[in-house]
């Protein structure tokens, strides 16, 4: 019998609970490209190629551009074709050319593919998407790569940095959604992310033969990110101050590291690091604690990218 090939095609494109919250399975959301499960589409954080991972850990392509969350990426295209396996009559006899479906590598997902991270927002709202995990179980061999079915086995390493408690039937699922217990301004080391590992083992559904080189894992770095998801006001050189007040009141919407802020900035918060870009310009700044940051803004369409000043921002209360 012919084996079963499958085109992966990965599209990507750049854009962030409560504890036990899991996720469905990717899908449309506000300023994210609809999730397509079948085809892996991803929304605005693209990598390069995507490099199937054998048991072992080694790529089993050519190694792909690796990069920061907060550096751009190619965009990649979806394929425009997914070739369905043809079954092709046999000798009912002649066993030897049954395909093997058990999977040797696996591709984890998240708002990016095959991310260097998992960054997960303290109290992070459902309705994002980077703090989710999807894991695909393919087979890939001399003739291609296909997905498999397969049954999936999650774990944290330090349960006092987050853990995942998954609603009752979805334990083995493809799709988790992790929590953290803290950030880095309730931690007892102030300066840096709580960080643990994530690690999903992926096996086929009636077990590993003898002859299988199990086990199949994954394991990512997991930290705990500040959440910065609220109502802000900002005062500045280039903000305008809403009438009666001294600042001009902006919405910051997280998902994962990644920032909007008010209608057409786009950044990403690092540790106590916050940088956005709005407009003409660029901002940058440090938290003080969850509910204040203060830094610098520059032009960025002249050629000097001259510093305009300093500015701050406070988080207003519900």
């Amino acid at each position: 019998m012919k084996r079963w090939l499958l085109a992966v095609g990965i599209g990507t494109s750049i854009i962030c609970t409560e504890i036990g919250c899991i996720g469905a399975p990717f899908e449309s959301a506000n300023r994210l490209e609809p999730q397509q499960e079948s085809a892996i589409v991803l929304n605005e954080r693209p990598r390069a190629d995507l490099p199937l991972r054998n048991a072992d850990g080694k790529d089993a392509a050519a190694d792909h551009d690796g990069g920061s969350g907060a550096q751009a990426r190619k965009n990649l295209q979806p394929s425009d074709k997914v070739r369905r396996p043809q079954p092709v009559a046999q000798d009912a006899s002649d066993e030897s050319d049954e395909p093997d479906e058990s999977p040797n590598a696996i591709l984890i997902v998240t708002c990016e593919s095959e991310p260097d991270e998992i960054a997960v927002p303290l109290n992070a709202l459902d309705n994002r998407y980077c703090d989710k995990i999807q894991a695909k179980a393919y087979r890939a061999d001399e003739e291609g790569a296909y997905e498999v079915t397969a049954t999936y086995d999650w774990s944290i390493a330090d349960q006092q940095v987050a853990c995942i408690v998954p609603l009752p039937g979805h334990e083995h699922k493809s799709v988790q959604r992790p929590s953290v217990l803290n950030d880095m301004f309730t931690a007892a080391d102030h300066s840096h992310e709580p960080e643990t590992t994530v690690t999903v083992c992926a096996q086929p559904p009636g077990g590993w033969k003898e002859t299988d080189h199990a086990p199949l894992c994954r394991t990512l770095p997991l930290r705990a990110v500040v959440n910065l998801d609220a109502a802000w006001c900002f005062s500045g050189p280039t903000f305008q101050p809403d009438p009666g007040v001294d600042c001009q009141a902006l919405l910051i919407e997280q998902d994962g590291r990644y920032l909007y802020v008010g209608p057409d900035g786009n950044g990403s918060v690092f540790g106590a690091d916050v940088h956005f870009y709005m407009g003409d310009y660029y901002y940058h700044a440090t938290l003080s604690d969850r509910e204040h940051m203060s830094g610098t803004v520059q032009e960025t369409e002249t050629d000097e990218k001259a510093e305009l000043g300093t500015w701050q921002a406070w988080r207003l209360p519900l």
